[in-house]
């Protein structure tokens, strides 16, 4: 009997024997039919008899595991998705949608493999795509979670590199290939050091020895990208009427009564005007276009402080950081109530006052977190000194332990939600609307900067967190793609 794998993918930290005892109750597939499972990095694979790989892929695309939503497709011999051959027709463009971005990832994931696979170390660092012979010299908690981690060389400066603030590196030992291997993003880096944040704390060799960090292709973008996707295909409510509007199904809604508008720029002209007023009498979704240098940005800045006036809570987003902090400081200026979210090392560094880390930085529940990640640091510190010198640890200590960085955790998702229900207008990138702080979260106005330079699935991700939509397209800019 042939076989096929079927790939999952955005797992939480779970067990093969987890795995199992899902995917059997989703799909109704009995376990003797599993056979190779395989689980790292986020990622997993089943192997199950060919006539049932669609039904399981089936059963959990788009289902959750621990309150996260994983994708799952049935891979060829070669690894791609089932219909790697052959993109859907126009008329399932979700299908096609979801074609596309897995043949872009795997394009991309491919590339920065190949380098790992084919080049040795020493000239990975030649070229700046690596650092070598790395120690930890420092290890903190940052926001929900996350481990900042600063590393040197053993001896001298650090070589120059094409690493930076806002790359994606892996963090290994002996195999940079192993997905198992802790990714994280570059904070800062100067000519002694590299200081890295990771999600979660590190493994355990991370500190034992040298290590070394490689520059890999970011997962994230394409995971938000085909979640959004799914979201709004499945959609109900607002997004299912929205979907209806972009995909053509119904023409968009606009309110016939004319707006009394007092005007909070008064320099702005006629064309600019009208096209406020569009964008707030709108139901579903207006447009903006025009000529570069017509201020398009001058007239969005006006229509989402008009929407603050009137008491809608706003998200602001662009493709780019560099758009999305030229909304941020115009909004800044005019004293609105904002929040902008982000790794800091990808905003602009006047204004990073403004973003979520530094804003829960103020709060009591983000001291009292702090508090408790002191506390966990040093009892693991404690407990690994034990280790090297071949003594136990104690049970009690670890669990300790896992409650303090458990606690901490739980008052930043305090400090955050604070932060966020406090602001009026919240800013992101396209892609950064779909992070998980967001999920949940509605936008009685969603504005999107510079649109045809935003890919439609990361239009989606905007998309599908607002009652309404209003969207900035230069006439001079090339048509989106996938």
């Amino acid at each position: 009997m042939s076989s096929a794998r079927v790939r999952i993918e955005n797992l939480p930290d779970v067990t093969k024997g987890k795995l199992l005892a899902l995917a059997c109750d989703r799909s109704g597939v009995a376990g003797k039919e599993v056979g190779r499972i395989e689980v790292g990095g986020g990622n997993a694979t089943l192997e199950v008899p060919a006539h049932l790989a669609a039904r399981v892929a089936r059963a959990l695309d788009g289902s959750e595991i621990d309150g996260r939503r994983v994708r799952a497709r049935v891979l060829t011999a070669g690894g791609g998705g089932a219909s790697a051959g052959n993109a859907p027709p126009e008329s399932r463009p979700f299908d096609r949608l979801r074609w596309l971005l897995d043949r872009e990832r795997e394009a991309e994931w491919s590339r920065a493999e190949q380098d790992l696979a084919t080049a040795n170390a020493k000239d990975l660092e030649e070229r700046g795509l690596a650092l070598l012979d790395l120690v930890v010299r420092d290890e903190g908690g940052g926001l929900l979670g996350r481990t900042i981690v600063t590393l040197e060389k053993r001896s001298g400066t650090l070589p120059p590199s094409r690493l930076g603030p806002g790359d994606v590196v892996r963090l290994s030992r002996r195999d940079p290939q192993d997905k198992e291997n802790p990714t994280g993003v570059v904070l800062e880096k100067s000519p002694t050091r590299i200081s890295v944040a990771f999600e979660d704390e590190l493994p355990a060799f991370a500190t034992s020895g040298p290590v070394r960090l490689d520059r890999v292709g970011d997962d994230v973008t394409f995971r938000r990208a085909r979640e959004a996707v799914d979201e709004v295909e499945r959609g109900t409510g607002r997004v299912a009427e929205l979907r209806k509007v972009v995909f053509g199904e119904r023409a968009p809604e606009v309110d016939a009564k004319p707006l009394r508008l007092e005007w909070i720029d008064p320099g702005l002209n006629e064309p600019q005007k009208k096209a406020v007023e569009l964008a707030l009498r709108a139901r579903d979704l207006a447009l903006v276009h025009g000529p570069p240098g017509t201020g398009k940005t001058t007239t969005v800045v006006e229509i989402i402080r008009q929407a603050v006036r009137r008491g809608e809570r706003v998200l602001a987003t662009a493709p780019s950081n560099n758009a999305v902090d030229n909304l941020l400081e115009r909004l800044v200026a005019g004293n609105e109530k904002v929040v902008r979210l982000g790794h800091p090392a990808r905003i602009a560094p006047g204004l990073r006052e403004h973003a979520l880390d530094a804003l829960v930085e103020k709060t009591s529940s983000r001291q009292v977190a702090r508090g408790l990640l002191k506390d966990a640091f040093a009892l693991r510190s404690k407990l690994a000194k034990r280790r090297e010198r071949g003594k136990g640890t104690d049970e009690d200590e670890r669990r300790e332990m896992r409650k303090l960085f458990e606690d901490a955790r739980t008052q930043d998702e305090v400090a955050v939600r604070s932060v966020l229900d406090s602001a009026m207008v919240t800013l992101s990138t396209a892609a950064g609307s779909g992070h998980e702080l967001l999920r949940g979260r509605k936008f009685d106005l969603v504005v999107l900067d510079e649109a045809s330079q935003a890919t439609l699935p990361l239009a989606l991700c905007a998309l599908a967190r607002g009652t309404r939509y209003s969207t900035m397209l230069p006439l001079s800019s090339v048509p989106s793609s996938v």
